[in-house]
């Protein structure tokens, strides 16, 4: 893992991030850089760097790439296609989120074309988990809370949870969909804490835009799925924190 040292380099490209922010450790690289390249897919995308290419409209940065890479006449290996497609089967949420488009499917059966075995790829992002994992999500589901007459509901999960059943909390990153996949919920929440930091994941089944909520909090992302951290005393108080801003939204 990348301990955050500096590292001088001619270019750092930036990929998939929409605030300079969120680079996290990763930061050290860009700041040893003589210039920054930020290609990113999200709307709330601040520009950062000597050069930004952000296309909101893409599902996945996977497939500006893929764009980027005929422009620049680059020859797609079977490695490369493995990694395009990868990137944009897990941003389209193996292709049944909304912001699957004509282009994400055209783009993913070229891809598929070289050979890449597609199905063992779901398989990994959507479909292969630890035991543990699965018993805490067992646990959560009943935790749910809901929220405007179901409109809004919400799951919570600290780092004693994550502890009961030997899970790293930063490992769980699809705990939002355990309300989202309930039956009427406009909106899903999940928050974690996690090394000190409170993070939400925020998802929207509706007309209800999560990114909007996600600035309120720093954060940032698209229409329907969105993050932020939080700061707040405890998790309950950041869930009411995030409930009251949705209500802005609900009326």
């Amino acid at each position: 893992m990348y301990s955050g040292q500096s590292i001088a380099c001619d270019t750092a490209i930036v990929l998939d991030c929409g605030d300079e922010r969120r680079l996290g450790v990763r930061k050290a690289i860009a700041d040893g850089a003589e210039r920054v390249i930020n290609i990113d897919h999200h709307g709330t995308n601040t520009f950062f760097g000597d050069a930004a290419y952000v296309e909101p409209e893409a599902s996945a940065t996977g497939e500006i790439l893929f764009r980027l890479f005929r422009v620049a006449e680059i020859e797609l290996t079977r490695d490369i296609a493995r990694y395009l497609y990868t990137a944009i089967c897990s941003d389209t949420g193996c292709f049944a989120y909304s912001n699957a488009s004509p282009d994400s499917f055209r783009i993913a059966a070229e891809l598929i074309g070289y050979g890449i075995d597609h199905a063992e790829i779901a398989r990994q992002l959507f479909n292969c988990v630890e035991l543990g994992s699965e018993l805490l999500k067992a646990e959560l589901t009943s935790s749910i809370h809901s929220y405007y007459g179901g409109r809004l509901r919400t799951v919570t999960a600290d780092e004693a949870i994550a502890e009961k059943y030997g899970v790293d909390p930063r490992e769980i990153s699809d705990l939002v969909e355990l309300p989202r996949r309930i039956r009427g919920t406009e909106v899903a929440v999940s928050i974690k804490y996690s090394g000190g930091k409170l993070r939400a994941s925020l998802r929207s089944n509706g007309d209800v835009t999560v990114d909007k909520v996600a600035l309120k909090f720093g954060g940032g992302g698209h229409a329907k799925a969105a993050g932020c951290s939080i700061e707040a005393p405890s998790i309950d108080v950041a869930e009411q924190m995030i409930v009251q801003a949705f209500g802005e939204l609900f009326g």
